[in-house]
């Protein structure tokens, strides 16, 4: 019976496999272990939160530079002929389409945060659903970001005037892509800590359930050869024996 344990343990790496083995023990890093497992499922959603609000914070990059893109446009429009105004404010709106359209395509797994109107991410802190933390999105496209269009809005950049009304509505939306982006980015740094102590607790459940079950191997090592040991001096003692019983039939058979 000792043999077959020690070698269920250095099989499995487990002292206790079964209730029978130590039922309190069984049970308690059961519980652990199970926990462990939860908290591991919580962990990768946590991680798919951080990767989306990364997408967010690259889109809200791009459409900075696409603001910018768009406000030298406009500055290149001022003192030029009427045919350069013209040209000018037709890049201009080609421009604020592709801030339209790029703000559409900034989604992670069906979520975007920066459409219109933008969705919310929310993310469970916990297996119970009982810590979480809601974080709003911000509609990024060219109408929320109160950039007009230069065919209707500016006129098409025959006027100084109209240029820089174009330029503040471009400086304003830069402001507020950079707000987006801050807002994004601590919140990156909050659910970034919760990761990490998730993680770290995942670690912990796992190394107490160990605590509760695990084999000494090299205990049961030695247990192994301390069995083959004694297995082996048993059938030594046995040939001893048997040896001797046949020197002593020989000795009354002589004897005789």
């Amino acid at each position: 019976a000792l043999a077959t344990q020690v070698r269920e343990r250095l099989a499995t790496g487990r002292r206790v496999n079964r209730p029978s083995d130590n039922a309190p023990a069984f049970f308690l890093a059961k519980s652990l272990t199970e926990r462990a497992e939860d908290l591991l499922a919580v962990k990768d959603k946590i991680g798919q939160s951080i990767s989306a609000l990364g997408g967010a914070i690259a889109g809200t990059e791009a459409l900075t530079d696409l603001v910018r893109q768009a406000k030298a446009v406009a500055t290149s429009a001022r003192g030029g002929t009427a045919e350069a105004r013209q040209a000018a404010a037709e890049q201009f709106d080609v421009i604020r389409v592709q801030i339209d359209t790029l703000a559409a395509d900034v989604g992670f797994a069906g979520l975007n945060l920066l459409a219109s109107p933008p969705d919310t991410l929310e993310v469970e802190f916990n297996e119970r659903g009982t810590s979480a933390l809601s974080i709003g999105g911000s509609a990024s496209d060219a109408a929320a970001l109160g950039i007009g269009v230069a065919a209707t809005d500016f006129g098409n950049f025959a006027a100084d005037g109209d240029i820089a009304t174009a330029i503040g509505q471009l400086d304003d939306a830069v402001t507020a892509l950079r707000s987006t982006t801050q807002r994004l980015g601590s919140n990156v740094s909050l659910i970034t800590t919760r990761l990490d102590f998730t993680e770290n607790l995942v670690n912990t459940l796992e190394t107490g359930a160990g605590k509760l079950v695990d084999a000494d191997l090299d205990e049961e090592a030695a247990n192994l050869l301390s069995v083959r040991a004694r297995d082996a001096l048993g059938i030594a003692g046995l040939s001893v024996a048997r040896d001797s019983e046949r020197l002593i039939l020989q000795l009354l058979g002589n004897a005789s």
